[in-house]
């Protein structure tokens, strides 16, 4: 029996809700554990991608077809807008209320996401289910499409190296900027903001055609460490350094 994606969507929100919403109760309880955080961790990151999936899918089933690509665009705007705001707004009442109050802000959101998802109409009837193959058959297909195809094969792979690799990158980012560097909340918010910058400017860059885009960002990654090698950062300790005032730097040494 195939699930309803807005019903997917509602419970994907109100597990991630649950999970969020037990830190602070552990934590005022005394009982909160680096496990807890892991699997804290791991029950919002499968959620998530429930319901990126269901997003995807649901909006072709409730808009038409002639305004698929706009409703399309509008939805990446909007990602990249909470991927520039989110942040930023995320540091500053860290910074303001402290991360606790900050993670049942959390947990509101994803309250208001699931009551908000309530009030969109369900999918479009479905043929009757002895007309579908079952959903083994299908997820095997699909497999064998994807590693298949010339495009969307390679894409694939990319996609997985990339986001292990800057997911792994993201876990340490905010640990090194509080630890090491001695940032605050709010700005390690603005610097996690920037993030959204890239799906921002691949947006705008619609209407260059996705071979262009996909040609145009492939070549400034690849000018990375180009642009870092290039930088006067080189260790931990150059950037402790950037980050002290200019006074403190140029301070002689007794």
């Amino acid at each position: 029996m195939r699930l309803s994606l807005r019903g997917i969507q509602v419970g994907a929100d109100l597990v991630r809700a649950l999970a969020v919403a037990s830190i602070p109760l552990a934590w005022w309880a005394g009982m909160l554990t680096i496990t807890q955080m892991i699997v804290v961790a791991l029950v919002t990151g499968f959620a998530t991608v429930l319901f990126d999936v269901g997003n995807q899918t649901f909006l072709p089933e409730i808009v038409p077809t002639d305004q698929l690509q706009s409703r399309n665009s509008l939805t990446s705007g909007t990602h990249a807008a909470t991927q520039l705001g989110g942040p930023s707004l995320g540091g500053v009442a860290v910074q303001l209320l402290g991360a606790v109050p900050t993670l049942l802000v959390d947990v509101v959101s994803y309250l208001f996401s699931a009551a908000v998802l309530r009030t969109l109409p369900e999918r479009r009837a479905e043929p009757p289910a002895e007309q579908r193959p079952p959903m083994r058959d299908l997820i095997r297909e699909g497999w064998h499409y994807v590693v298949r195809h010339p495009i969307v094969g390679p894409c694939m792979w990319d996609a997985t190296a990339t986001n292990f690799v800057t997911g792994a990158m993201l876990a340490l980012f905010p640990y090194y900027l509080v630890r090491e560097l001695h940032a605050s909340p709010g700005l390690v918010g603005l610097l996690l903001a920037t993030d959204g910058l890239g799906t921002l400017a691949g947006a705008l860059a619609g209407p260059l055609g996705a071979k262009t885009t996909l040609l145009l960002f492939g070549a400034l990654t690849a000018l990375s460490p180009v642009i870092y090698l290039m930088s006067p950062v080189r260790t931990l300790r150059d950037l402790t350094d950037l980050a002290a005032p200019t006074a403190e730097r140029h301070q002689p040494a007794l």
